[in-house]
């Protein structure tokens, strides 16, 4: 069975924990399953990290309105999902340890002959290059 503690190291906003555990404890006695809960939470993490910080719900406001029902929001032209996503993980904290090769240089390397005999491209992205 999932505990609190499971789910909650996996939401990505850490704010009033306390109220979270009320409202967790609240929905499973109305008989909601934990396993469900934690699959809606990895379903729409992805959509809560696009957004900014601000208007991802409080755990305990996730939870009392059964967040974990809702769809996804639909990716939109535009939007550069991926390294705001990666940006947000890394820089507030949630699954930072799932990420920790982010830490590390990224380095692409690509075999290519050219015309000037170079046999190497290199492509670096210094916004993941180091954590400290």
């Amino acid at each position: 069975m999932i505990t609190f503690n499971e789910w909650y190291k996996e939401y990505p906003r850490k704010k009033s924990r306390g109220d979270a555990e009320k409202a967790w404890s609240q929905v499973l006695k109305a008989g909601h399953d934990p396993e469900d809960i934690l699959e809606g939470l990895r379903r729409n993490l992805a959509s809560m990290l696009r957004r900014d910080a601000q208007f991802i719900p409080y755990p305990a406001s996730w939870l009392r309105a059964q967040g974990w029902w809702d769809e996804p929001d639909p990716i939109t032209k535009g939007q550069d999902t991926t390294l705001k996503a990666l940006d947000r993980m890394m820089n507030n904290g949630p699954r930072s340890d799932i990420f920790d090769a982010l830490n590390q240089t990224i380095d692409i390397q690509r075999d290519a002959d050219d015309n000037d005999g170079r046999s190497q491209t290199s492509f670096r992205f210094p916004a993941y290059s180091q954590r400290y």
